[in-house]
């Protein structure tokens, strides 16, 4: 679309929302924002991945600018790009992200500056209000999830000790191998011939 298309789209789209109701006009924008993100995920997957298809990377600071000469072609005005990047960027799973990611990524997929404490300290504090939030939301929900992570710690940490023991030995084993082949193939020698 050109640009006099999407200033009509922006010039019209008020109009539009002052016959909506707030509560209609939010949704609306809820439906372009996915509608956008949806289209960001199809075009750049590495940035942004759909919840199924992996975790999501950790922006760039400024990514946008690169963004809105690409979504204004698709016909959607930086306000919907400022929309969509915030509601995505609130998600839980991007918080997250932010707070294991080492560095953040640029639009092609290369490193960008890396992640500060300042800004890994602030999703953190984030994805406890998030999950406070849900918690809240969805008492149940939040039981049966803390039920579900009490219920693996232990099967966790059985295996984890179980496999550091059993891995010590072939650890052992590994080094011992060089030390008693000539005796390993002796053995199996003897138990085959018999």
């Amino acid at each position: 679309m050109s640009n006099e298309n999407n200033t009509q789209l922006e010039a019209s789209a008020p109009q539009e929302e002052v016959h909506l109701s707030p509560q209609e006009a939010r949704q609306k924008r809820i439906e372009i924002s996915q509608q956008l993100l949806q289209k960001l995920s199809e075009e750049f997957p590495n940035i942004f991945p759909k919840p199924k298809d992996g975790r999501p990377v950790a922006l760039a600071i400024g990514i946008h600018k690169q963004l809105i000469p690409i979504v204004t072609e698709w016909g959607f005005s930086a306000v919907n790009l400022r929309s969509a990047l915030s509601w995505y960027t609130k998600q839980l799973r991007y918080q997250q992200a932010v707070v294991h990611a080492p560095h953040r990524t640029n639009l092609d997929g290369t490193e960008a500056e890396a992640i500060d404490d300042e800004h890994r300290a602030l999703a953190k504090e984030n994805v406890e209000k998030i999950q406070a939030i849900l918690a809240k939301k969805n008492p149940e929900r939040a039981k049966k999830r803390a039920e579900k992570q009490a219920q693996k710690a232990p099967k966790n940490r059985k295996p984890k000790a179980a496999k550091s023991s059993a891995s010590a030995p072939k650890r052992t084993a590994e080094k011992a191998p060089q030390q008693t082949l000539d005796e390993k193939m002796q053995s199996l020698l003897n138990k085959f011939n018999q």
